[in-house]
Formats: C-alpha cells, sequence, structure tokens
C-alpha cells in the first residue's frame, strides 16, 4: 500500500468517525426531547429540538442516511421523529381536554354565583 493510499484510508475512516458520532449525537438529542416532552418541559424541550434540527440538516446535506450502512440508524431516526409526533398530538389533546374541564368548571362557578345573587 502506499502512503496516498494509506492516507486516503485513514480520511475515509475519520469521515466515517465523524458521521457516526453525528448520527449518535441526533439520536441521544431525540431521546433527550422526547423525554423533555413527556415530562411537559417545554423549556427544556426547545433547545433540543433547535439541536435536533440544526443535526438532521447537516447529516441530511451530507446524505448520510442514505447511505447503506446508516440504515439501521435511520430507521430509529424516523421512529424517533415518529414518536415526538405523536407525544406532541397526545400532549396537545391532553391540555385541550383539561382546558375544557375548566371552561367547565368556570360556567359552573359562575352559574351558582348567578342563581345566589
Amino acid at each position: 500500500m502506499t502512503e496516498a493510499s494509506n492516507t486516503q484510508t485513514e480520511t475515509d475512516t475519520l469521515a466515517e468517525n465523524s458521521d457516526r458520532l453525528m448520527v449518535e449525537q441526533l439520536e441521544n438529542t431525540l431521546a433527550e426531547h422526547l423525554e423533555k416532552l413527556r415530562d411537559y418541559d417545554i423549556d427544556g424541550a426547545m433547545p433540543l429540538a433547535e439541536e435536533a434540527s440544526r443535526l438532521s440538516q447537516a447529516i441530511s446535506i451530507a446524505g448520510i442516511l442514505d447511505r447503506a450502512e446508516f440504515a439501521d440508524e435511520r430507521k430509529r431516526i424516523d421512529e424517533s421523529y415518529a414518536e415526538i409526533g405523536l407525544v406532541i398530538a397526545g400532549k396537545r389533546q391532553e391540555v385541550s381536554d383539561k382546558l375544557e374541564e375548566i371552561r367547565e368548571g368556570i360556567e359552573t362557578l359562575s352559574a351558582s354565583i348567578d342563581n345566589q345573587g
């Protein structure tokens, strides 16, 4: 093997490791984001969403998840985004239900006050 081919192999290995680290960081960020959403920690979730967006964009531009060796990671990341969407939808419904309960309570209280007056 020539020195040039050794250098190219080392460069390819470094690039592959960098790509893997970036994908791993995205997976970890998405997991943290999901945890914050489940805990209603919007202040904690927002910076993680922004970080995930930046990582996703960089990964997408580089075409990393389009490569066959990242098929498993792509599947996990797709599943994470789907789960985040479901959690957000579920939390939205929970908040809507709570608001409806509050409205009903206010209406009941108002009616009670009106009847006493």
